[in-house]
């Protein structure tokens, strides 16, 4: 999940929509919480990091291995497109709103 995303937002807002969503997912405040730490420890670990918007409430992660050793260093190169140079969320929500059907 991609807790920086407007999509997230909107559900983390609904009390009823997201009290369901913890009842099968007890940690997800402390995951959120950590989600920071856990980009910069993969930033260090890491050669190259690539972060796309996936969904409007999902991102993808890529990250790459160094050709060697040396390039291990804290200074690995991370592409984080998640959002326009305006700020906007590249991906819009398209998740179901709780009162709308497939069909």
């Amino acid at each position: 999940m991609d807790f920086d995303s407007p999509g997230f937002s909107q559900q983390r807002s609904n009390p009823l929509l997201f009290s369901l969503i913890r009842s099968t997912e007890p940690w997800l405040d402390v995951y959120a919480d950590n989600c920071d730490d856990l980009r910069n420890h993969i930033y260090k670990m890491f050669a190259n990091v690539d972060i796309t918007a996936a969904t409007g409430r999902h991102y993808a992660l890529v990250a790459t291995k160094a050709t060697s050793e040396g390039q291990l260093s804290c200074g690995s190169i991370v592409n984080d497109d998640r959002f326009d140079d305006n700020g906007i969320y590249r991906k819009g929500d398209t998740h179901l709103k709780t009162w709308e059907s497939k069909q």
